[in-house]
């Protein structure tokens, strides 16, 4: 999950990025959704065997960069130039951003500092 974070860290647009911006690092964008569904796609395997709570607390920030990349994709399929927001893409992204909230839940009984994390997640949300 490290190499996906970090992935994300390297590719992902400055958060007051146009639109036009955006278009222009698309396959920057794309790197980003690819690690996210990686990302995700581990916590679902890991979750089946073990506890998150074992995790360090590193992982908060895996969790946060993960979120960060759902709400850019969710900012921009709702943008002006985008295709605006169909049914499916609004489920998937709560989907996604509510499985992420399950697991800052469940860290947070280990780290506290993922309580913060939530907040900001939620507050995004809205």
């Amino acid at each position: 999950m490290f190499f996906h974070t970090v992935m994300i860290i390297l590719h992902r647009p400055p958060k007051h990025s146009s639109l036009e911006h955006l278009q222009s690092v698309a396959e920057d964008v794309d790197i980003c959704s690819s690690s996210l569904s990686s990302i995700l796609q581990l916590m679902k395997v890991y979750s089946k065997q073990y506890s998150y709570s074992a995790l360090p607390v590193t992982f908060i920030h895996t969790c946060a960069s993960a979120a960060s990349i759902v709400l850019l994709k969710r900012a921009l399929s709702a943008g002006p130039h985008g295709t605006g927001r169909n049914a499916r893409d609004a489920q998937e992204t709560a989907n996604q951003l509510e499985q992420i909230s399950k697991v800052i839940d469940s860290i947070a009984e280990t780290w506290v500092s993922a309580k913060q994390s939530q907040a900001s997640i939620a507050s995004a949300r809205e």
